[in-house]
């Protein structure tokens, strides 16, 4: 395991040890130790090397995902990319065609 992995392991166990300290006995903060706990163990001993990024943001869409249908977790660079194509001004019927057309 590298110094960098180690470095942010320590780090968010940091983090998590203090959100506990100040949230004993809270069930949302016994989850995410669990959570953390769950990752740990997956990168010890699961059969090859996994990326904790893809871990952790697979977590975060599945958090998302129990919300509604409508909620979607996005990177950054999706955000943004969304964010220049959605912003400025439209003009135009709102229309789709399917089997029948819908407004």
């Amino acid at each position: 395991m590298n110094i960098l992995k180690k470095l942010s392991y320590f780090i968010l166990s940091l983090f998590f040890l203090n959100l506990q300290a100040y949230a004993a006995g809270d069930e949302a903060y016994e989850k995410l130790k669990l959570m953390i706990d769950i990752m740990e163990v997956i990168n010890t001993n699961y059969v090859s090397e996994i990326n904790t990024t893809d871990l952790t943001v697979g977590a975060i869409r599945g958090l998302v995902s129990v919300l509604d249908p409508f909620s979607h977790y996005m990177e950054e660079k999706a955000y943004k990319d969304m964010k220049n194509e959605t912003e400025g001004a439209y003009s135009g019927v709102g229309l789709r065609i399917t089997s029948k057309i819908t407004i």
